[in-house]
Order: structure tokens, then sequence, then C-alpha cells
């Protein structure tokens, strides 16, 4: 449900390929707040600070789930 997370599963091969545009964090240097927020299209001001995780989403701005 991260949005993130969704552009992960588009960009698989058995889907059509949508790329995530940006680099990847550097895991030894992650941003403040929300480590995808940079190539996130959802990010706000908001995602600078760290999120609880909610439903298993640590996102403050979360996809709904499919039905």
């Amino acid at each position: 449900r991260h949005p993130y997370a969704r552009g992960l599963l588009d960009a698989l091969p058995d889907r059509a390929f949508t790329p995530i545009p940006g680099m990847p964090p550097e895991l030894t240097d992650l941003p403040g707040g929300c480590a995808f927020a940079p190539r996130c299209p959802r990010a706000t001001d908001l995602c600078a600070t760290r999120p609880e995780p909610t439903a298993g989403v640590a996102c403050h701005h979360p996809e709904h789930p499919r039905a």
C-alpha cells in the first residue's frame, strides 16, 4: 500500500514497465523522514517526518487497498 511499493510492483517484468524516476536512497545515508519521498509522486512536506506504521504501512499517504 505504500506508493513506492506500488512503483516497485509496477516495474515487474510481467506488468507494463513503469520506471520510478530518480535514484534509490543510499542505505548508509538515509534522509530524515520517509526514505522514499524524493522518488514518490505523493510526497508532501509532511513526508519530512518519519511516519508511524498504521495498518502495516509506514506512509503518510498510503494507497487504499484494491477491491
